[in-house]
Formats: structure tokens, C-alpha cells, sequence
């Protein structure tokens, strides 16, 4: 008898208790999701910068070698592959524990992905793609070579036109004042004459000769057109796009990966976020190494 009404007064939730019981972890959820993607945010923004690091600081360890920094694409130094025009994504391999695929180029290797490449928050990098979700500063890393295509607004530029300082003894602005890296997403579903617009162009960190730029970035100049050529048709949101659909970047363009702005490294090594208040004027002082300007405030 004991036994019967304990049972009987045993009961379990109602549907009610139930429904209130799930609003209740519901709403909770809610409120942890934006603080744990906001905390994935902050961690992927930070590898982006190990990574920004990185790469400036095996530019460093180039110079400190060859007195010199590597060009964007070309011949370079006295190394065993100096007969063979490399892109800088190749130059810097050894000195970011990657000698081993450096020395497979240019037969093989190339196939590798390279972690330090890919940005954690590039929504168009895949892991096993070799693709690189940045780019260097043409201004900085020009060519060196006059067997590789430099897409640019308007044209195929196919010399050499900017005198290269390597050095950073010929860097007038200093280090700490010019830009040698930015992010770029991986794919551009945008690109501009004369590949077909609106094509899309996969960034790999070992491009073509016909695709070199898409390791590169040409800034514009303080008045509205590029350093190379005349601006083209299609008008890229310039200086660059701040976290944008993977459906809406543009190839002329660097694309910073988080709502705050674009990362930068620094030719000093340094790595920055630059915000999206920045004018171009400011970005393209930034970028230019031999201009003389002192970088304004919004910088």
C-alpha cells in the first residue's frame, strides 16, 4: 500500500513545464551565440595576424640575407632556383619552415597547401586548395621579370615599369610607414579586363605567368587612377572591401576578413587593422614606399 502511493504521488513535467523548460535553454543559447562567434571572430582575426607576421618577418630574414627584399615575381638572388622566375609566396617558403616544398619547385610541390596561406576567416579558402588568402603590394613587390602578366584596370602590363626597392635603404617613407602585405580573399567572384568580368579568379600561391597578379594588389594613386594605367570600365570599390559576401568581392582589391577592417603587415614587420574610415589618399600613402608623405591621422 506504501509502495502504490508513493508511486501515485511520483508524477512527471507537464507539457507546459515541458515547453517553458526548452523557451528557457532557448533563449540561453541565444544569448552564448554571439559571444562564442564573436570569441571565434576574435581568434580567427588573431591567426590572420600570426600569419601577416609571419610572412614580414621571412621578408626580413630575405633582406638580412641578400641585403634585399624579393620581388613579387621573378629571378632572385644566388640560390639554385635563381634561373627560374618564382612568385614571392615561393621566395619566402624556407624561412617559414616550408624549405622542404621549396626545394621540390618548380617540378613539383606546388600542389601543397600551406597553412600559413589561408585565412582562418576567408570564407572562399579551402583547405585543401592551394590557395592564398593574401596578397603583396606591387608597389613594394613589383616584377622583376618581363615574362609574366600583371592584371591591372584597363590592361595586361607585361614590364616592369616601377624602378623595385627592394632594399629598405631605398625606402624614403621608411618601413614602419609602407605596407607590404594585405588580406585577399582566396576567390574574387569579380574580376576586371582582360580576364571576362564576373569570371571569378581562384588565387593559388603558385600562379601562372598569366596570373601573377592574383598574388599581388596595385593601389590606386591620389588621383583617382592607377599607377600603371588608366582606371578600366569596371570601378572596384577602392581602397579595398570590408568582409564582403564571397559573391561580391572584386579581384583590384584587397577584402579584410572581419567586420573591423583589413589587416595589414608592415614592411617592419608590424601588423595592423586598418578601418574602413581610411581614405584612399591615406591607403595609397601607406603603400607607396617612395612618395614622401607622411601618413595622415585616419591611418
Amino acid at each position: 500500500m506504501t509502495l502504490s502511493k508513493t508511486r501515485l504521488n511520483q508524477r512527471g513535467f507537464t507539457l507546459i513545464e515541458l515547453l517553458v523548460v526548452i523557451a528557457i535553454i532557448a533563449i540561453l543559447i541565444g544569448l552564448l551565440l554571439p559571444a562564442v562567434q564573436k570569441v571565434r571572430e576574435a581568434a580567427a582575426r588573431m591567426q590572420s595576424a600570426n600569419n601577416l607576421k609571419q610572412m614580414s618577418l621571412a621578408f626580413h630574414n630575405i633582406h638580412s640575407a641578400y641585403e634585399k627584399f624579393a620581388p613579387g615575381y621573378g629571378t632572385f638572388s644566388t640560390t639554385a632556383t635563381t634561373a627560374t622566375p618564382l612568385p614571392w609566396t615561393a621566395w619566402i617558403l624556407p624561412y617559414i619552415e616550408q624549405d622542404n616544398v621549396y626545394k621540390l619547385l618548380p617540378s613539383a610541390g606546388t600542389a601543397t597547401v600551406i597553412k600559413t596561406f589561408i585565412g582562418p576567416a576567408d570564407p572562399t579558402a579551402q583547405s585543401t586548395t592551394p590557395t592564398t588568402s593574401y596578397a603583396g603590394n606591387f608597389l613594394v613587390l613589383p616584377l622583376s621579370t618581363n615574362t609574366v602578366t600583371c592584371i591591372v584596370p584597363g590592361a595586361a602590363v607585361t614590364t616592369n615599369t616601377i624602378s623595385a626597392p627592394y632594399s629598405v635603404v631605398t625606402m624614403v617613407d621608411g618601413t614602419s610607414n609602407t605596407m607590404l602585405f594585405a588580406e585577399k580573399y582566396a576567390v574574387s567572384a569579380t574580376t576586371a579586363s582582360p580576364l571576362p568580368v564576373g569570371t571569378g579568379r581562384t588565387h593559388t600561391w603558385w600562379p601562372s605567368t598569366t596570373d601573377v597578379s592574383s598574388i599581388l594588389f596595385v593601389p590606386l594613386s591620389t588621383t583617382g587612377a592607377t599607377i600603371l594605367t588608366s582606371p578600366a570600365a569596371v570601378n572596384p570599390p577602392y581602397p579595398f572591401q570590408t568582409k564582403p559576401s564571397p559573391s561580391a568581392t572584386h579581384d583590384l582589391t584587397p577584402q579584410g576578413m572581419s567586420a573591423g577592417g583589413v589587416q595589414v603587415a608592415m614592411c617592419d614587420g608590424s601588423v595592423r587593422n586598418v578601418t574602413s574610415s581610411v581614405s584612399v589618399n591615406t591607403w595609397y600613402f601607406a603603400c607607396n614606399p617612395t612618395d614622401g608623405q607622411v601618413i595622415p591621422s585616419d591611418w
